[in-house]
């Protein structure tokens, strides 16, 4: 038995080729391109690679605050919710992640939804 998803799916160095994976799709993304034209890529999938290790049981960790504050200046919508989840079930299934494990994933980050969205 698997102390947790993060051991299972082989730790950070895994997860960041997932993320990387997962990045190449949103950059190429013709809705959600442009949000990542500033960023520091590095240090965005870097974040990510935490996030994502965090809700699979590895030790990173963030709070719902946190999440709030740093995607409040973005002012996403749900079509560009949408569009993220997509390509990151799309990057999990080429990562071969089980299905009951990516549904728990999805599931968990849509139930923070909120968070990432501005108000409408």
């Amino acid at each position: 038995m698997q102390s947790s998803l993060f051991v299972k799916y082989g730790g950070f160095h895994a997860i960041h080729d997932l993320i990387d994976s997962f990045y190449e799709k949103l950059l190429d993304s013709e809705l959600v391109g442009s949000y990542f034209e500033s960023s520091n890529m590095e240090a965005l999938i870097n974040h990510q690679t935490s996030f994502i290790s965090s809700l699979l049981g590895g030790p990173a960790s963030y709070t719902d605050q946190h999440l709030k504050s740093v995607h409040s200046h973005l002012n996403l919508n749900s079509e560009v919710w949408d569009e993220v989840i997509n390509l990151l079930s799309l990057a999990l299934v080429e990562f071969g992640m089980e299905t009951v494990d990516s549904n728990m994933l999805i599931s968990t980050l849509s139930g923070k939804k909120g968070l990432f969205l501005c108000r409408q």
